[in-house]
């Protein structure tokens, strides 16, 4: 545990594919999502959705932009709150503290080959985060894998493929400019512990 969260404090950046599959529980709905993430420390983040719908989410220094180019529409956010939250941001950032926050136990999973496998129940559960599992590559001490459940049994997972560690990003990377012809829906200065947005991709 201790050389996971080292790896992570230590890491300036990655970049990689992922897959993300939502599971929705009641219904029995699946959808599956493929794109490209890159990260940046501290809290730099590009999640861009090229499947089956184009979206683009911009974790910036001081907002959250997430953005809907075939709709026209963009929601803001603040970034403070989407941090301080157990979402999925908190696992790619490295910001979860697996032995402050959770109850970790080390199990079985013969499908999981060369992974390690941990289940995470956290020590302060959330609606949106009751129990979470992830799959690390040992060698690289990294999340290949990483599933949240939430209190309705709703599975959120992401895989990632083709990691790049600390890669040279482009200057611009993790600007962005609001299109001028976009519907801005603001939802900044909303009072503390309001709903997270829903439709984000890292806390969905």
């Amino acid at each position: 545990m201790k050389t996971l969260q080292k790896r992570y404090e230590t890491l300036d950046g990655f970049r990689a594919d992922f897959t993300q599959i939502l599971v929705n529980t009641s219904s029995g709905d699946t959808q599956e999502r493929t794109g490209v993430i890159a990260f940046k420390k501290p809290d730099l983040i590009r999640w861009e959705t090229v499947a089956p719908e184009k979206e683009l989410l911009m974790v910036g220094q001081d907002f959250v932009w997430d953005y809907y180019p075939e709709e026209g529409t963009l929601y803001k956010y603040d970034v403070e709150e989407l941090l301080n939250s157990k979402t999925m941001l908190r696992f790619i950032s490295g910001k979860a503290s697996l032995e402050e926050d959770f109850f970790v136990t080390q199990i079985a999973d013969p499908e999981a080959q060369d992974l390690v496998k941990l289940d995470l129940v956290p020590k302060m559960p959330e609606p949106g985060l009751v129990q979470a599992f992830v799959w690390v590559e040992p060698k690289e001490a990294l999340f290949k894998k990483i599933t949240l459940l939430d209190f309705y049994g709703n599975e959120n997972t992401v895989i990632f493929d083709k990691l790049e560690l600390d890669p040279t990003f482009k200057k611009d990377e993790f600007q962005f400019t609001p299109p001028p012809d976009a519907e801005v829906f603001d939802n900044t200065g909303a009072p503390q512990g309001a709903p997270l947005p829903q439709e984000t991709p890292l806390t969905q």
